[in-house]
């Protein structure tokens, strides 16, 4: 007997294949398409039970069909609303927000809730509305305790003179905390401390930045208004309770000293050994705030003498007036220092001068000297004026 082969059906070719499927699949896609649209407005809340101690959260998603305004909500099972999200426009898409059971810096109490999303339609018409269930436990609804809080000083004056220049806030946070502070005045707004983590224990926040950070320093103190101003400090726990504490203040003068120097003068430009250098120049506060000089210091110096040698501090805030030279290989600038005589007031301008002798350690080949004024601590106000090239006389002269 003959076996015969096995009868096989034609394959279609590979190309023609891949064609048919992706005819299909588009096929799928189109009818897809066709059916019916996903509704307007969807709402979904995963896991339905919170446990509100500042460890457990639910995730909070809502999707729209369409241009939309949104509106949040938590309702209890006594008709009570809690305001999540208050009417905000959404382009189409799904929306996801982390919820830890707090609202306007309380934590809700244990019990049922529902959580209810609103559509509105921005061209009008009725609102559409869905709702899911949330069960809350474990609720730690405790605020925390913000205990002796001060504020110092009473009355603060922010010039950068080195009195009264700096707000310190201090209390007791009986558990670990996030700290938010704002100096408001007028209506100017400065923030003193932005979620800063600190306790349990006692809180100590300081503004603005210290004298070496100018320009911080410097950005923080402008335009703040003269008169009563209001420190709030805001604690929150980690479940999301939040305690708010206000103290009245006043400002008095605030801002950026601003020094000019003119009409300096350095002779003689050829002077004999032993000899001395008169630096005369007129120094004006050009800014808005008083300069505050520094205590009287020494007349005059020998050139290998300096302000640091002569035992003559440098006062934190205070303004001189100086000279440095092109050899100065000591690190510090300015370093025959002087006082500017008296405080002076904005617009206010003095004669200023000092002298240097030129002593053994004068180099002999031309220096080139100049004076500037220095804000302690600070920065210099006025740096570089009236370069002169300074060279000894030889004996023959």
């Amino acid at each position: 007997m003959n076996a015969s082969a096995p009868h096989r059906r034609p394959s279609c070719p590979r190309p023609l294949w891949l064609a048919l499927v992706s005819w299909l699949f588009l096929a799928l896609t189109a009818c897809a398409a066709l059916g019916t649209p996903r509704a307007p407005l969807a709402l979904d809340v995963h896991p339905a039970t919170l446990r509100a101690d500042g460890d457990g959260a639910v995730t909070i998603r809502y999707y729209v069909a369409h241009e939309s305004i949104v509106s949040l909500a938590l309702r209890g099972t006594d008709g009570e609303s809690f305001i999540l999200r208050d009417r905000v426009p959404r382009a189409p898409g799904t929306y996801t927000f982390r919820f830890q059971g707090a609202v306007a810096g309380r934590v809700l109490p244990n019990g049922q809730y529902e959580v209810v999303a609103t559509r509105s339609d921005p061209a009008g018409g009725e609102p559409i509305e869905r709702r899911r269930p949330l069960t809350i436990i474990d609720a730690d609804t405790a605020p925390p305790a913000l205990d002796d809080l001060s504020v110092a000083p009473a009355v603060l004056t922010p010039n950068q003179d080195g009195v009264d220049d700096r707000l310190e806030v201090a209390f007791t946070a009986t558990e670990p905390v996030t700290v938010d502070a704002h100096l408001l005045a007028g209506n100017e707004v400065r923030w003193l401390a932005r979620e800063y983590a600190a306790g349990p224990g006692a809180v100590r926040v300081s503004w603005p930045p210290p004298l070496r950070h100018a320009p911080l320093l410097n950005r923080a103190v402008d335009r703040l208004p003269a008169g009563p101003a209001q420190v709030e400090v805001a604690i929150q726990d980690k479940a999301g309770n939040r305690t708010v504490a206000r103290r009245e203040i006043a400002l008095g003068e605030s801002g950026t000293p601003r020094a000019r120097l003119t009409g300096v003068t350095i002779a003689p430009a050829a002077p004999r050994a032993g000899g001395t250098l008169t630096i005369t120049a007129t120094l004006t506060n050009t800014g808005a705030v008083t300069l505050r000089a520094a205590p009287a210091g020494p007349a005059g110096y020998a050139w290998r003498e300096n302000a640091h040698t002569l035992g003559y501090p440098a006062a934190p805030g205070t303004v001189r007036w100086g000279v440095d030279y092109s050899l100065n290989r000591s690190g510090v600038a300015y370093p025959f220092r002087w006082s500017l005589g008296r405080d002076l007031a904005p617009g206010e301008s003095a004669a200023v001068s000092g002298t240097i002798r030129l002593d053994d350690t004068f180099p002999a080949e031309p220096v080139n000297l100049w004076a500037g004024v220095i804000h302690e601590h600070n920065r210099i106000l006025a740096d570089k004026r009236g370069v002169t090239r300074v060279q000894r006389a030889s004996a023959a002269e």
